[in-house]
């Protein structure tokens, strides 16, 4: 994707987006994203910012660089209640969501997914929801958001970018957001989303889930419930900058504030991200801890093997080597569970998917572990 593309992008005033441009970030422009971040995009939330990104932004893709659609579907039949879930407060969260939807009729195909395919993927028809071959590899991409923005337009940039350097299609689910939506609607539509792609016919070991930032906890959250549900595990698992911890109680939350866009609010704090996601109680900052609300405590032996890219300068940077760390050390004790971490000096949340040469870093290593595992 050139660099005139990129700058259409960026110059948009819906959202700076990561992860396309060749471009490195200009310093005017990690200010301005600070200033939004810290001064905008947190209170706006709360009012309800979602209602503003409409698709009169979205611009227009060239067919030559792919082609991308929305399309809805229904509930898989092997979806059932999590009866298997042992917190009985959790467990009670996530029945609720689902017997709601059952009620809504949500069954009845109000889900929706994009599924997207680069013009460099040979195929009579790209973006047929059932698999082109028998085993065909395809990416199950959550665009992160920070638990309160979900299917913006211009993320179908994103996924053509990906489509394009693995070489596989992207199936992208629109999942239900905070405030408005809170734990557990958010991992439990990207759980049903891959319990329909099961369905429809792709296999659990051909599918590479990438989840970036929030959707980093989402998507090893979604992994936990496979287990806890007895369903197929997705083959492998790629986060950039996850949150895997919602008590924000690692030392990088101080030793790297002043270097990342992101602002340390408090978590009792209206803004804060974690109390949005979850929602304000007497009980929030113990239920906080749990394995599905922060997956960094969770067993890792319950997970794929996983592929971790992270900025030194991130105030998530402890999270990822934490986990990374309580990977390998059950690896050595219990036999091996592959966890590989990838850090970049000097980048923080925002710019370690900008410029073509850590964009190509990113990739390339991507290639490889798909390749590997």
């Amino acid at each position: 994707m050139n660099s005139e593309i990129a700058k259409r992008i960026i110059n948009l005033d819906v959202a700076i987006l990561p992860g396309i441009g060749d471009e490195e970030p200009t310093d005017e422009e990690i200010s301005i994203l600070k200033q939004t971040t810290q001064n905008t995009i947190l209170p706006a939330v709360k009012a309800g910012v979602v209602s503003s990104i409409h698709a009169s932004k979205d611009p227009e893709i060239p067919l030559s660089f792919g082609t991308c659609r929305r399309y809805s579907y229904t509930v898989s039949p092997t979806q059932e209640p999590y009866t298997n879930i042992d917190d009985a407060a959790i467990k009670a969260k996530f029945n609720d969501v689902y017997e709601s939807d059952l009620k809504s009729k949500s069954v009845g195909g109000s889900f929706p997914m994009i599924v997207a395919c680069a013009a460099t993927i040979d195929a009579a028809d790209p973006l047929v929801v059932e698999p082109h071959a028998t085993n065909e590899n395809i990416i199950l991409y959550v665009p992160g958001g920070g638990f309160t923005l979900s299917d913006m337009p211009l993320h179908k940039w994103v996924y053509l970018k990906v489509s394009h350097e693995l070489h596989q299609r992207v199936f992208a689910p629109c999942y239900r957001v905070a405030p408005n939506y809170l734990f557990p609607h958010a991992p439990h539509d990207v759980y049903t989303a891959y319990l329909h792609l099961l369905h429809v016919g792709f296999k659990a070991k051909n599918i590479t889930v990438i989840g970036t930032s929030a959707t980093g906890n989402i998507c090893m959250s979604v992994a936990q419930l496979l287990n806890i549900q007895n369903k197929p595990m997705f083959g492998r698992i790629i986060l950039i900058a996850p949150f895997l911890d919602l008590t924000q109680s690692r030392d990088s939350w101080t030793r790297n504030e002043n270097k990342c866009i992101i602002p340390h609010i408090p978590t009792d704090h209206p803004h804060s991200v974690p109390r949005m996601y979850f929602g304000p109680g007497d009980d929030m900052f113990q239920m906080l801890k749990h394995p599905l609300l922060s997956p960094l405590f969770a067993d890792p032996r319950q997970f794929p093997p996983v592929q971790i890219h992270v900025g030194e300068d991130d105030v998530l940077a402890d999270d990822a080597a934490e986990y990374a760390a309580q990977a390998r050390a059950r690896a050595r004790a219990c036999g091996p569970q592959p966890a590989e971490l990838l850090t970049y000096p000097g980048k923080n949340h925002y710019t370690v998917l900008r410029g073509k040469t850590q964009l190509d870093k990113i990739y390339s290593s991507m290639r490889r572990f798909i390749a590997e595992n």
